[in-house]
């Protein structure tokens, strides 16, 4: 998981253990500490790792069919040799390249072969693949990955709309992320490059972004409502920038000032179902009341739905 988000030493240290906490070295311990091996940039030792796996499985179809395969592509990947990691890794791999097995890591790293050869078309085809796989939807951390796959595949396509779609999706899974995970803060320093192309020249305040999933990123700002629940009467207004946390900004600038002591609570959709959002709410002496987010959170620590149900019970609200 580290090797993915950009974290090299972190991810080796965690191989290290891996394999000395598992006694025996089964085949799924040995190939996920293999692959990231590959993936850190420990190409030496994740060969030696694959040796090892061949030796010990050869009758072993997941290891033999997939596995092998992926590390050995992922070792040419950060060698810089792009052609050879989709030799290893053609682009059918019959019932393996979809099935379960397959973790959907030799399509993500087929992706980014094609990306490195700058061949946005073939990489949006792979990192689609893996998003439209049912294992997406479980929380599949490639899964996550491949909506930032498929936002550069479409930068290098010069399709600048579908692109900031990409970016906003992947930029909304990882909503509650730590803010340090280096592949986060790469995506949104891309994100604002790719805006930086889009301003308005008579307001230059303006920024992309869109109403919904599927729907067209548009120059705008993100207009915001508070309504009082019992009568639908509007109590209060704000206009931020659009910068992706808007809503929740404008949210808290709003609750803060409602006046009176009174206990207060206040509802809102799953964009809401955040760790800092609660914790504000928190401060304020307000409980919220939020739908939960449907995808994995990949925060470390503490999930926003547990935070909510501990705010609850704290203010009498369950």
């Amino acid at each position: 998981m580290e090797a993915y988000f950009g974290n090299p030493q972190q991810a080796r240290a965690d191989a290290e253990t891996a394999l000395k906490v598992s006694a025996k070295r089964d085949s799924g311990v040995t190939s996920a500490s293999a692959l990231a091996l590959a993936l850190a940039g420990d190409t030496t030792q994740a060969e030696k790792l694959a040796a090892e796996l061949s030796q010990k499985f050869p009758l072993n179809t997941r290891v033999q069919r997939c596995a092998l395969p992926t590390i050995h592509a992922a070792v040419a990947l950060h060698r810089g040799n792009a052609d050879k990691a989709l030799e290893l890794l053609p682009g059918t791999m019959g019932p393996y390249d979809l099935g379960a097995t397959a973790l959907l890591d030799p399509m993500y790293i087929r992706g980014r072969a094609y990306l490195m050869l700058q061949d946005g078309g073939a990489a949006a085809v792979e990192f689609r693949k893996v998003i439209d796989h049912p294992w997406h939807r479980t929380g599949n951390l490639v899964g996550a990955l491949a909506h930032l796959g498929l936002a550069r595949a479409y930068a290098l396509r010069g399709e600048k709309a579908k692109s900031r779609t990409a970016y906003q999706d992947f930029l909304a899974l990882w909503k509650d992320a730590d803010p340090d995970i280096p592949i986060l803060q790469q995506a949104k320093v891309e994100y604002a490059k790719l805006n930086e192309t889009h301003e308005s020249k008579t307001d230059p305040d303006a920024k992309m972004a869109r109403k919904g999933k599927g729907k067209e990123a548009k120059l705008s700002y993100n207009g915001n409502l508070l309504v009082e629940n019992r009568n639908g009467l509007i109590v209060n207004t704000e206009v931020f920038e659009a910068n992706g946390t808007a809503e929740r900004d404008a949210a808290l600038v709003m609750l803060e000032q409602i006046p009176g002591t009174k206990q207060v609570t206040v509802g809102g959709d799953k964009a809401y179902d955040t760790a800092d959002f609660v914790a504000e709410c928190r401060n304020l002496k307000i409980t919220p009341h939020v739908a939960h987010a449907n995808c994995a959170s990949w925060r470390r620590g503490l999930r926003p739905w547990a935070v909510l149900i501990e705010d609850s019970l704290m203010h009498g609200a369950c």
